[in-house]
């Protein structure tokens, strides 16, 4: 994975630019590629084209992520979308809009440590959190420790 940052930390224009630009080209042909109102569908495009979609729609601005979430909650209640992906979606747009989320989905790294965004009545999120299939955020929270928050040296 190529760093967003230089060696002092700071975010490199140039690189920040490419992304720019390829988010813009990835939400023109999300947008051609999905109607109105409609998502794709395993039977169309199979799992996998279903994870590459997500992943994209993930990733494009939050005005069009607010446009296609009653479209991706729809396909959740069909069984085309799983219940992680409508919830990180879900998550998404609260949090981009200031909102709290909903299933404990969006953190952040603040001064090495893993934070997440407020969660609107957390104490039933691992209740939410196992009726989309997910697991309990304490265990989601012991992973991405792991593997993102800088440890103190020795």
């Amino acid at each position: 994975m190529v760093s967003m940052r230089n060696a002092s930390g700071v975010p490199d224009p140039a690189i920040a630019r490419r992304m720019d630009a390829m988010d813009a080209d990835n939400t023109a042909w999300l947008l051609r590629a999905v109607g109105p109102g409609t998502w794709f569908t395993t039977k169309r495009i199979g799992r996998d084209g279903m994870d590459a979609a997500f992943l994209l729609l993930q990733h494009v601005d939050s005005s069009v992520q607010v446009q296609l979430l009653p479209t991706i909650q729809r396909s959740y209640a069909a069984g085309e979308v799983s219940g992680k992906e409508f919830a990180l979606l879900s998550d998404r747009v609260a949090t981009s809009f200031g909102r709290p989320q909903t299933y404990g989905t969006q953190a952040d790294i603040k001064d090495g440590r893993l934070v997440f965004f407020p969660i609107e009545d957390s104490v039933g999120v691992d209740a939410r959190r196992a009726n989309m299939g997910m697991m309990p955020l304490r265990e989601v929270a012991t992973i991405l420790d792991s593997m993102y928050v800088r440890k103190p040296a020795q």
